[in-house]
């Protein structure tokens, strides 16, 4: 599922719209200079920027042309055969990546066939991001809506609608698989529509039970133009924000594919190669698309997903959808990565043994201390103590890991398994305002401590460890685990659980999408001794 905010024939005709009363499309075209901030939606009302390209600068021309920005060299435009234009386009993962290379003033833009003329682009008024408010979304980060329903699509305020620039833009876009058989859109824009696109009605039967959907919300705040210096076209440049986000419908798929090899949750080391296989039949025009964390995987080949080199970053619950082009859909189980840490093994201090101090008895000489008896090693019993002491010395009983939690895709994730037949209690920690202790810099203040099992359901959620109904166990888990002490009243998270055999992952994040450095531990509680 390749989105449409990445595409640059879309900006244009979204452009297009906006400068409509000036130009039509059949008049010529548009010559556009754009600088586009990238977000991803995955549950209500959180949009939270890409975490694969959060911004992008674009170009576009219906001839040959290059630009050239405030500082550097000219950039020449490529033909694109599939929308027979000149483009050019740029991911960048920041904006101060972006402002280093495309900085904001004035651009001189060489047409084919014109002479040479120049547009500001100035402001960094970059609009709001754009968001679907409400609605139902399931745990793989999609909204999902009743196909024979009338369903209403919430948009938030387009902030600076009217407000700058020579012309605003909203637009709303609902797409298939294959980008043909669905092709839904909507829009307003200045100064036919005084306010902004608010929201998009979908009729009952006007999409697919058990079908799959692109979407994509776009807010455009045109800067500057020009209608003369080509002759029938219009040049702009232009400042957008662009949310991506999947729809799906309920009930029955009619035709989908069936997958007959699931993926399963892999725990490897740092800097391994993985794969996630997977298998599916049945269907037509089938595609497949791999999601980590809900947001779309690029550049995936086949229907396996592979991880070469993985890093902290990788940790994260995965899975795939195989979708016919018109929408029916398959969605595989939700697995998860884990990134296994190795622990070293620390090295053993040795004791010193004290020389004894001889006893003066008057004028006779010291007594001499005898030589210790050694103390002869017991003999193992079978019992079943025996064995659980045993079995104990050699277990692994915690993972912990310090990253960066980001936003989005970029959260921090431990993965880890219940194996056996019976419930295990753990010990899970979300570590932040605590780390400060240890001379850690930059904290993540408020951190919120989530855990799923395996099929995506939420088990439960922490934000501050001392608002549980169990402060007090939770006080005597950490001296009884190892765990460091978290003072009482702190911001810090944790969870005292009894989860039963399978997969979790346990998710840690900002309160209202803030950022910092946060520990993330897994302790499994040790299973007490029974009496003789």
């Amino acid at each position: 599922m390749k989105y449409p905010a990445k595409m640059v024939f879309r900006v244009s005709m979204v452009i297009a719209q906006i400068i409509g009363p000036l130009v039509s499309l059949s008049a010529g075209g548009q010559i556009i200079v754009n600088k586009l901030a990238n977000f991803y939606q995955t549950s209500a009302s959180s949009a939270t920027p890409d975490p694969l390209a959060p911004y992008e600068f674009s170009a576009t021309c219906p001839v040959a042309m290059s630009f050239m920005p405030p500082s550097g060299s000219s950039t020449a435009l490529a033909f694109s055969a599939s929308q027979g234009r000149y483009q050019y386009s740029m991911d960048y993962a920041g904006l101060a990546a972006l402002n280093s290379t495309f900085a904001d003033g004035t651009y001189t833009l060489s047409v084919s066939g014109s002479a040479n003329f120049t547009l500001g682009l100035t402001g960094g008024s970059f609009p709001n991001a754009p968001e679907v408010v409400g609605g139902t979304w399931n745990s793989s980060g999609q909204l999902v809506v009743d196909p024979t329903q009338s369903v209403t699509i919430n948009f938030n305020a387009f902030t600076a609608y009217g407000l700058s620039g020579v012309g605003s833009h909203a637009a709303f876009y609902l797409t298939s698989f294959d980008g043909t058989t669905v092709n839904l859109e909507a829009s307003n824009s200045t100064p036919a529509n005084a306010t902004s696109l608010a929201s998009y009605n979908l009729p009952p039967g006007t999409l697919a039970p058990g079908s799959i959907y692109q979407c994509t919300i776009e807010y455009d705040t045109a800067v500057a133009e020009n209608t003369t210096a080509v002759p029938g076209d219009t040049a702009v440049t232009a400042y957008s924000a662009s949310t991506n986000f999947t729809l799906v419908t309920s009930g029955a798929p009619s035709g989908a594919a069936s997958i007959t090899l699931q993926p399963t949750s892999q725990a490897d080391p740092l800097g391994s190669n993985v794969t996630f296989d997977l298998s599916s039949s049945g269907g037509s025009n089938t595609e497949i698309e791999w999601f980590k964390n809900g947001i779309p995987v690029p550049s995936q080949m086949g229907s396996d997903l592979a991880l070469n080199d993985i890093q902290n970053s990788d940790a994260a619950s995965y899975f795939a959808i195989v979708a016919n082009g018109a929408g029916p859909y398959a969605q595989s189980s939700t697995v998860t990565l884990s990134i296994l840490t190795p622990t070293p093994t620390p090295t053993p201090t040795p004791t010193a043994t004290p020389t004894p101090t001889p006893t003066s008895t008057g004028g006779m000489a010291p007594t001499p201390t005898p030589a210790p008896t050694p103390t002869p090693t017991p003999t193992p019993t079978s019992s079943s103590s025996g064995t659980q002491a045993a079995a104990s010395a050699t277990q692994f009983i915690n993972i912990s890991t310090r990253a960066y939690v980001g936003t989005g895709g970029s959260i921090a994730i431990a993965g880890f398994v219940i194996s056996g037949s019976s419930p295990e209690q753990v010990l899970i920690r979300g570590v932040g305002p605590t780390l400060a202790q240890f001379s850690v810099s930059g904290v993540l203040a408020q951190p919120v401590l989530t855990v799923f099992d395996s099929s995506g359901t939420q088990v439960a959620t922490n934000t501050g460890w001392g608002s549980n109904s169990n402060p007090s166990q939770i006080s005597a888990a950490f001296a009884a685990t190892g765990a460091f002490n978290l003072p009482s009243g702190s911001a810090d998270s944790a969870l005292l659980l009894s989860l039963a055999p399978g997969s979790y992952t346990a998710q840690l994040s900002g309160l209202n999408n803030t950022t910092g450095n946060a520990l993330i531990e897994v302790y499994q509680m040790p299973t007490p001794t029974p009496s003789p």
